[in-house]
């Protein structure tokens, strides 16, 4: 079962995972001195997937938890990051409910910047072999193979692109996934019940959790990008 202790013991504290390789003189060469969008095209939706010995043993579900709010804090977090250093002239994030990737770049807003940052949902990898389910976006992955107890983790699987906004030339893409385990001192490591249903009980761990999670994919996404201080 090494696998199955691999897994655990990646997930014994936040991690992150991440791809794509960026010049980051180029990247800095190409915006230092300009203004900057921040935008983010993430909704409400939390994905919850039970994952088991094989494909047969797995359920997955979604729920909308829009009081989270956690498109505005992604954006809140890049603006903070993005307006440290005096890179730009001006750093401004846009709520813009509901529109896609291709929707941001030929928005009025975005197009009174000279620069565009793009965050969207991706897809990471399960980092198990022989049952790999994609993990995308944002939501919380348990596994319980063997009948064994089950264990999960919060997960936030994001990418941020940079682009020109007059010619919406992608300038760089990175993709960053980052997981923490959750663990609750009354109800232990398992978040969810069979038919991959948060327990209510444990939903402001998940929360918590959950929001811990996308703030450090943003601030690796930013990382990435070369867009943060050195």
């Amino acid at each position: 079962m090494k696998f199955f202790r691999y897994f655990f013991v990646a997930l014994t504290a936040t991690g992150l995972w991440g791809c794509a390789s960026v010049d980051k003189a180029a990247v800095q060469a190409a915006t230092d001195g300009k203004s900057l969008a921040i935008a983010a095209t993430l909704d409400s939706t939390i994905r919850l997937s039970w994952i088991g010995t094989t494909a047969f043993n797995n359920d997955s579900s979604t729920l909308k938890r829009p009081d989270w709010q956690l498109a505005s804090l992604a954006l809140k977090n890049a603006e903070t990051t993005l307006s440290k250093g005096g890179r730009f002239t001006t750093v401004k994030a846009l709520e813009l409910d509901g529109l896609t990737k291709e929707d941001v770049l030929k928005h009025p807003a975005a197009q009174v910047a000279d620069l565009v940052v793009v965050i969207s949902p991706s897809v990471g990898g399960d980092f198990v072999p022989l049952n790999e389910v994609p993990l995308k976006g944002i939501g919380v992955r348990q596994r319980s193979a063997f009948g064994l107890p089950p264990y999960s983790a919060a997960y936030a699987s994001l990418e941020a692109g940079l682009f020109e906004t007059k010619t919406g030339r992608q300038i760089a893409l990175v993709t960053e996934t980052s997981l923490k385990m959750i663990v609750d001192k009354t109800h232990g490591k398992a978040a969810l019940d069979k038919g991959a249903t948060l327990k209510p009980e444990l939903e402001p761990v998940v929360e918590n959790d959950i929001k811990t999670v996308v703030s450090a994919a943003i601030q690796e996404l930013i990382q990435r990008l070369g867009l943060g201080q050195e």
